[in-house]
């Protein structure tokens, strides 16, 4: 599973109650409106990761990873470059991922539903200003 289920919210320790507060740009990026789990991961290894909020985040930076270099050998393909952002709309969550200038982290936010496109990239500009720094 890579994002919550809606529902209630459980008690403080409970299974899928929310994480303690994020420190550090994980911290910055976890409280901006909106925003459910980040993952930040090496690129070339995505077991070596920081995370906040994500229920199975070596899952997430995986498919993180898989998801931009699909779309990095399509940008190559057509010979239009790597993608500056991918975002990903979805009936439950959607999500965000951006790779760093020296392609060597990537970066997966996760939305909650109710944000629009225009909310998730504007979210998006200030996680990746957090998480550069």
């Amino acid at each position: 599973v890579l994002f919550r289920s809606e529902g209630g919210t459980p008690a403080p320790g409970e299974p899928g109650a929310a994480p303690a507060s994020p420190t550090g740009s994980l911290g910055a990026i976890a409280r901006i409106k909106g925003v459910e789990f980040v993952v930040s991961s090496e690129a070339a290894d995505p077991k070596k990761l920081e995370h906040w909020g994500a229920e199975n985040p070596e899952k997430a930076a995986v498919w993180c990873q898989k998801t931009l270099q699909g779309f990095r050998a399509l940008g190559e393909k057509l010979k239009v470059g790597p993608p500056r952002q991918v975002i990903l709309l979805g009936n439950r969550n959607s999500a965000a991922m951006v790779t760093n200038a020296s392609a060597t982290k990537d970066l997966c936010v996760g939305f909650h539903r109710s944000l629009t496109t225009d909310e998730i990239r504007e979210a998006m500009k200030e996680a990746t200003v957090s998480w550069a720094s």
